[in-house]
């Protein structure tokens, strides 16, 4: 999956959801997708220190350690990709999103929500 592949999937995805509910954002830099902001004042609540700590360790795992969780607070989820690392693919960062969208719970437009266990 190419550069312009993951950002015409970025625009897919905002268009499957409502923009109160999520709010997908990104960044270019030398030609490459190396930032991604996930907006949901609805969704996502870090409470404390033990939320952030899952969220990082969700992306981590998700990514094979290609992207970390750069911030995350209420409403907010930064990314940042490193398209240099070793097992970096833009499939990887788009399985990524995913997993986050089915653990915030968030619904498509016109559909309910997945239920996930934490």
């Amino acid at each position: 999956m190419s550069t312009k592949k993951l950002i015409r999937y970025l625009k897919e995805t905002n268009a499957m959801f409502n923009q109160e509910d999520l709010k997908i954002t990104h960044q270019l830099i030398q030609d490459e997708v190396r930032t991604l902001k996930l907006r949901s004042d609805k969704h996502i609540r870090i409470s404390d220190e033990k939320d952030r700590a899952s969220y990082a360790k969700l992306i981590g795992i998700c990514s094979n350690g290609c992207m970390f969780l750069k911030d995350a607070k209420d409403g907010l989820i930064e990314l940042s990709i490193d398209p240099y690392h070793p097992k970096y693919k833009t499939s990887l960062v788009k399985d990524t999103i995913e997993n986050v969208i089915i653990v915030l719970s968030i619904a498509k437009k016109d559909q309910k929500p997945q239920k996930v266990k934490r």
